[in-house]
């Protein structure tokens, strides 16, 4: 399964105000990551939810 994902667009699309040099810079990463982990996601039963609870201080590190 390979999904042809335009990450400029989708960043865009979410109003994440990233410049687009920056989006297409860390593009590869974000293919890489989405190949690897698609899989896997697939596997999940639909009963399971994710269990991932982000504070902001952990997200930005303060």
């Amino acid at each position: 399964m390979a999904a042809n994902i335009d990450w400029v667009a989708l960043a865009k699309a979410r109003d994440l105000n990233i410049p687009e040099d920056a989006v297409t810079r860390i593009a590869p990463g974000f293919t890489s990551l989405h190949a690897a982990f698609a899989p896997l996601l697939e596997q999940l039963p639909y009963t399971v939810e994710p269990s991932i609870i982000l504070s902001e201080q952990a997200v930005l590190g303060e």
